[in-house]
């Protein structure tokens, strides 16, 4: 029961009481008290109206913000798992191409220190070819020698 309407129902009570002990109407206090009383009874009720009224759209806008903030909490919440497991794979891709990246860093390294070997055994082997060319071109002069002389 509201306030408003408990006011309104014990001032109705008093003047009702009043009047019941003052036994009717004879007396002109009596009369302005029950009058009075009789006179509360509808402006309490329409106090009680209004403020239920309104106190009932407060509690509608209420519930409806409670409802909406609610709503907006799960989508913020959805949304945060959301983010924590995209972070979560790209994370996980991020350390496979840091794996992936130290191992073409290691290969080009050694394709590096094999290239700087091969180019060493290569200029070993230009060098003996072209030794072994020169010794056989003299080895051909001798021949050609030694033919022109027999």
């Amino acid at each position: 029961m509201r306030l408003s309407h408990s006011l309104g129902l014990s001032a109705f009570s008093l003047c009702a009481g009043l009047l019941v002990a003052s036994r009717g109407f004879t007396n002109d206090i009596a009369k302005l008290i029950s009058m009075l009383g009789v006179g509360v009874l509808p402006a309490s009720f329409i106090t009680y109206f209004i403020a239920d009224t309104k106190s009932q759209r407060l509690l509608n806008d209420a519930e409806s913000k409670n409802k909406k903030a609610g709503e907006t909490l799960h989508k913020v919440i959805r949304e945060f798992e959301r983010s924590k497991s995209k972070l979560a794979n790209v994370t996980s891709l991020l350390e496979t191409v840091k794996d992936e990246l130290k191992e073409a860093r290691n290969t080009i390294n050694s394709l590096g220190n094999s290239k700087l070997e091969n180019t060493a055994l290569i200029a070993q082997l230009q060098a003996k070819l072209n030794q072994a060319f020169t010794q056989s071109q003299q080895e051909k002069q001798r021949i050609e020698y030694l033919e022109s002389e027999c």
